[in-house]
């Protein structure tokens, strides 16, 4: 398991966790916005999908089919590298 603590700006500000796990052939992950966060007046949605609420958001992928990027929930997903850049990734371990 995989933990990222999401935080913002210089101040770090915390925003929520997101946690990815992967199982054989399935692999999923979870965000949950910090109650920081949440009660924030400043806070925000970090998408349309994803309002701040303590309810835990999942996204998963199984099967051959499945797009990698699809596990990780929301707003996260852009940040992954498309397989161009895994591919480079892969060339610099």
């Amino acid at each position: 398991m995989v933990v990222a603590r999401v935080a913002l700006g210089n101040g770090l500000v915390p925003v929520g966790r997101l946690v990815f796990e992967t199982d054989g052939r399935r692999a999923h992950s979870t965000f949950i916005y910090d109650q920081e966060w949440i009660d924030n007046p400043r806070g925000f949605d970090l998408c349309p999908q994803m309002p701040r609420t303590s309810a835990p958001y999942h996204a998963s992928s199984g099967g051959r089919d499945s797009q990698k990027r699809d596990v990780i929930a929301g707003p996260f997903a852009d940040t992954s590298p498309d397989s161009s850049g895994e591919s480079h990734m892969n060339l610099a371990v």
